[in-house]
């Protein structure tokens, strides 16, 4: 407990420690799923026919091996949204995983599925821009500052002896 008598949160300190080399990877892939989203136009019209399972195959069981999978990946996104640090992470996360929690949408209300295919779309522009954000607010560990800050140009890092 804190001495304002306030418990502490458990939460990581640094919930998304992500290297520079998967920022640039995040905004290459990000930037792609938004271009073939607005080159094929007339994907927004098509209804998917099963989530995971295929209704065929695994009949009534399937349904609910869908809906069990839907509502844990719903449960992880809401957990995920939690942990970031801020609000663009929040932002980041959540444009992530809402494709995914309202695509099923489409197969409940098959009239309307362009209009999720327009919320995808929005959520995809979202996450492109979130993820440029965030790779320009990137900074190194804070391991790798304090090594910085031992081994400055002023001080050598100590060597091996030669044999």
């Amino acid at each position: 407990m804190e001495k304002s008598g306030q418990p502490d949160r458990h939460i990581l300190p640094q919930s998304f420690l992500i290297p520079r080399g998967l920022w640039i990877f995040m905004i290459v892939v990000s930037g792609w799923s938004l271009y073939s989203m607005i080159r094929h136009m007339s994907a927004r019209f098509e209804v998917p026919r099963h989530l995971i399972t295929s209704f065929d195959v695994f009949g009534r069981a399937g349904v609910v091996i869908d809906v069990c999978i839907y509502i844990y990946v719903a449960w992880l996104g809401f957990l995920f949204v939690r942990l970031a640090r801020n609000r663009m992470e929040g932002t980041w996360v959540a444009c992530w995983i809402a494709p995914i929690v309202i695509n099923p949408f489409k197969m409940l209300i098959p009239r309307y599925s362009y209009v999720v295919w327009w919320a995808e779309l929005f959520l995809a522009l979202v996450f492109f821009l979130a993820t440029v954000a965030l790779f320009l607010n990137w900074k190194p560990r804070q391991t790798l500052v304090r090594c910085r800050v031992r081994f400055n140009a002023v001080s050598q890092p100590p060597r091996t002896p030669e044999l």
